[in-house]
């Protein structure tokens, strides 16, 4: 079993396994139940990340027949149904991280050639892209409100510590240096940015 993530109440664990060639998603608890499956279908899914409230997962799924691609999966923990949140035919998308309150899910996805932000709606499905920078965006994480998104942003090997705010996508560079800024994190007091 690969990248364990272990649900918010502590009890009940996410991870990746090898079941019939694919990679799928299933889940289990501390005592040790037989692992439930949790995604399907033909194809690999990698990198399951539980909603704050321990009832869905996202995940990445990549079909068998575009191996050039991957598409944005939700999954209800309880009944066991996954829908597609998200995805294009030869494109990748990555990082998805869950809003502090659960209500949007930020991913990055390469679509005009570079990775730019997004959001979706977990309940709607509907996508927004935030930034329209023409540089591949990374290293998600949001504020403590849900207000902002801290990232990276790769200007040309340099990778520069910004802030996105989802309400309008306006992007603040925070600090711009030769180098590489990496794994921004807010502080929960939300003055300070750790990286």
């Amino acid at each position: 079993a690969g990248t364990p993530r272990w649900l918010p109440d502590s009890q009940r664990l996410l991870a990746t396994v090898r079941r019939n060639g694919y990679s799928r998603i299933m889940l289990t608890d501390r005592q040790g139940a037989w692992p439930k499956l949790v995604s399907r279908g033909p194809g690999h899914d990698r990198g399951a990340k539980p909603s704050p409230d321990g009832l869905r997962a996202v995940y990445l799924h990549t079909p068998p027949d575009d191996l050039n691609c991957s598409e944005l999966m939700l999954a209800e923990l309880e009944c066991g149904e996954t829908r597609r949140l998200a995805g294009t035919p030869q494109r990748w998308l990555a990082a998805p991280t869950w809003s502090p309150d659960g209500r949007l899910i930020a991913f990055v996805w390469e679509r005009p050639g570079f990775h730019e932000l997004f959001v979706v709606d977990p309940q709607s499905g509907e996508a927004r892209q935030l930034t329209h920078l023409g540089q591949d965006v990374s290293g998600l994480t949001w504020s403590a409100d849900g207000s902002q998104i801290l990232c990276t942003v790769n200007r040309g090997g340099a990778l520069d510590l910004a802030s996105v705010v989802v309400e309008s996508g306006q992007v603040s560079v925070l600090r711009r240096l030769e180098g590489v800024h990496s794994l921004p994190r807010a502080h929960p007091d939300g003055r300070s940015v750790i990286f």
